[in-house]
């Protein structure tokens, strides 16, 4: 059974900076999930990665199955939760 959401060992680097590390959590059908932390958590670069707007340096993003992890943004704007399966 494949997840709504599927984030795996996602990571993102700028320079010698991680500011994320292996991210992995999923979300179902109907689930609510909530991101919460301090200033400078990398909640701002987790939503940035997953919606396309900058790439993962590592790990993946699967929307109801379709690895979206080298789609750039606009090609991933068409294909959320409410958007015909491809």
């Amino acid at each position: 059974m494949s997840h709504l959401l599927e984030v795996t060992d996602l990571s993102r680097n700028f320079g010698g900076l991680s500011v994320l590390r292996k991210v992995c959590f999923t979300v179902e059908a109907g689930q609510k999930l909530a991101l919460i932390g301090p200033n400078g958590a990398g909640k701002s670069t987790l939503i940035n990665v997953i919606g396309g707007q900058i790439g993962a340096s590592a790990g993946s993003v699967h929307l109801n199955g379709k690895d979206l992890t080298k789609l750039p943004a606009n090609k991933r704007l068409h294909l959320g939760p409410g958007a015909p399966t491809r």
